[in-house]
């Protein structure tokens, strides 16, 4: 009876260890284009990065909030529900609130989202004290 116990506790084992080498690869299966350099990453990738290392060091002041609010009023001037979440981010953000007001609905979730996705470089230069705000609380 032990040694059926112990054939399958090993199989167990091995059948995990087995499963835990499953490889998975990120290169394109495209064998026909053998010029893939692996050593090359996606500019997305990299601008990204580039954007997010320059967001972290740089310091932001007050006037980086009020340009961000100034757009965001623009944006939403037919919504009488975002405007007054806009005056009183204006009023009460601090850095220490990115989390809430990032979480908060009608707000900097979908337009941070909408601006990382597509890129727009000066929604993201605007939102850049929020990035480095939301960074230093994560």
């Amino acid at each position: 009876m032990e040694q059926n116990q112990l054939r399958e506790a090993l199989q167990l084992a091995i059948k995990q260890i087995n499963q835990d080498d499953i490889s998975v690869s990120y290169i394109p299966m495209n064998t026909e284009d053998s010029t893939y350099n692996l050593d090359q990453l996606e500019p997305s990738f990299m601008y990204s990065q580039i954007f997010k290392e320059i967001f972290l060091e740089m310091n932001h002041d007050e006037k980086a909030i009020n340009q961000f609010v100034e757009l965001w009023r623009r944006e939403s001037s037919q919504n009488a529900i975002a405007l007054n979440i806009i005056a009183e981010f204006e009023h009460d953000y601090r850095p220490q609130s990115a989390i809430w007001w990032y979480t908060r609905e009608y707000f900097i979730y979908h337009m941070l989202n909408w601006s990382l996705r597509t890129l727009e470089s000066d929604v993201i230069m605007k939102m850049a004290f929020f990035i480095h705000d939301l960074d230093r609380q994560l």
